[in-house]
């Protein structure tokens, strides 16, 4: 693990150097118990450190505008001002998701006839259509993404323009996101792998495992019910300490320097957010944020980073939840904000 944590900047240090302290406590308290009792002390715990999600009518500083689908549309939402505004596309669209970008962000719009289109949407101005995807999925250098069309993947440039050639992608897998003008995809199923594609046609298999995003030089990964870490400079495969209590289903989202994940997960029938950094010193540095609201999703958005190292989260009632490392409790955000589907920051 040490080969990891010497690769990225250690910024969850001074915010989450006080979390597990309460826990820590309390499993010591656990283990002199056990010991009284003629027990064996406790190996690891299977939640990690539990967070409870409270009701605030106040914005969190620091949250910033986001896009947001609600309803089969998309909306640009000031939390601060209480105020959304309908981002036009043309009649008969009806958006499916949101992606997350640097200074943009892309939507996956379905019109009546089934045919599924890309818009892209800058900061400023409006959409920006770029073509039939199947999926789009961001670049790690925020100044592309990547359309999927199901058997090949093509990069565009922030203003729409197509930039470099086509990537094909192998039957059954899907793009992941793009790094250095190559492509991670990935496969499902029992026995999953992600491959780096490259525009000459090479594919190199990286691991058995199906990667869940990617940033700041390293992969993401879920295997079976235990994530890990690829680091794409080294080589190196770290396997992330293991909540047996938590069901592990994605999809994961990594911070934009790729030093903290959000992962969605279950425990039993209620939807969990799993937050940590990249080089956990232990499953104490996990934190599980209850994600209310009723039965979990079977395909829920993915979880956003904000700029000040915070996370969105959509729960099953379309809700937000924002939740900052290191705290003790998350907020859900304000009522009079529409339900959505799914959430972005607009940059």
């Amino acid at each position: 693990m040490a080969g990891v944590r010497g690769l990225v900047r250690p910024w969850w240090l001074p915010r989450w150097s006080g979390g597990p302290a309460l826990p820590g406590g309390a499993l010591l308290v656990a283990v002199v118990v056990s010991l009284m009792h003629g027990q064996p002390p406790p190996v690891d715990r299977p939640v990690g450190v539990s967070i409870p999600v409270r009701s605030s009518d106040a914005t969190p500083v620091g949250l910033g505008r986001l896009t947001v689908v609600s309803g089969g549309r998309a909306l640009r939402v000031d939390p601060l001002e209480r105020r959304s505004t309908a981002i036009s596309l043309p009649a008969g669209a009806r958006v499916l998701d949101v992606v997350a970008g640097h200074r943009a962000q892309a939507l996956l719009v379905r019109f009546p006839s089934g045919r599924t289109v890309c818009y892209l949407v800058p900061a400023a101005g409006g959409a920006i259509r770029l073509g039939d995807a199947r999926a789009v999925v961001p670049d790690t250098s925020n100044q592309l993404f990547w359309l999927d069309t199901g058997d090949q993947v093509r990069a565009y440039l922030l203003d729409g323009v197509p930039a470099g050639p086509r990537v094909a992608v192998p039957e059954g897998f899907v793009p992941v996101g793009g790094v250095h003008g190559q492509i991670i995809a990935s496969s499902a199923g029992e026995e999953p792998q992600t491959l780096l594609l490259s525009e000459s046609g090479r594919r190199e298999v990286l691991f058995a495992g199906q990667a869940l995003d990617v940033a700041g030089g390293v992969v993401l990964l879920r295997m079976g019910n235990q994530l890990a870490v690829f680091d794409l400079r080294s080589g190196e495969l770290t396997r992330l300490p293991s909540l047996s209590a938590v069901r592990i289903t994605g999809p994961g989202r990594l911070a934009g320097d790729g030093a903290g994940f959000a992962v969605l997960g279950r425990v039993n029938d209620h939807a969990q957010l799993v937050i940590g950094p990249i080089a956990p010193r232990s499953e104490a540095e996990l934190q599980v944020v209850s994600l209310d609201g009723g039965a979990p999703l079977p395909y829920p958005p993915a979880a956003s980073w904000t700029g000040n190292g915070s996370v969105l989260a959509v729960r099953p009632d379309g809700r937000l939840v924002f939740f900052t490392p290191g705290r003790r409790n998350g907020v859900v955000l304000d009522g009079s904000l529409p339900a959505v589907s799914g959430v972005a920051l607009a940059g």
